[in-house]
């Protein structure tokens, strides 16, 4: 019996792909990148806890070292992009592109 071919991604082009990814990549910038980078400079300082404003929320956690080390692996992963890609990211994100890459990748 033969299989249907399957379509991906590459038949709705990068603007859709973009569209789609925009919301996401907003929801990460204003929640899990805040606790993240809040999370390295605290492990960073020495600190075992630390707060950060989430949305309006204040958000505590005990310092996650697994959380910083990744991180750390975001960081040089995305500062090793080709300038093509980042372009396609900046694209995608707009105007918040620089707090999202302040946040996380700085």
């Amino acid at each position: 019996m033969d299989m249907p071919e399957v379509k991906g991604d590459e038949q709705l082009g990068q603007t859709s792909t973009r569209q789609r990814l925009k919301p996401l990549l907003e929801e990460i910038m204003s929640t899990y990148g805040v606790v993240m980078a809040a999370n390295y400079a605290a492990k960073r300082k020495g600190q075992t806890a630390f707060q950060v404003n989430v949305k309006g929320d204040l958000w505590r956690q005990s310092v996650f070292p697994y959380q910083a080390k990744c991180i750390e692996v975001l960081r040089a992963s995305f500062n090793s992009l080709p300038s093509r890609d980042l372009s396609t990211i900046a694209h995608a994100l707009g105007d918040k592109r620089r707090d999202f890459v302040d946040t996380l990748f700085s």
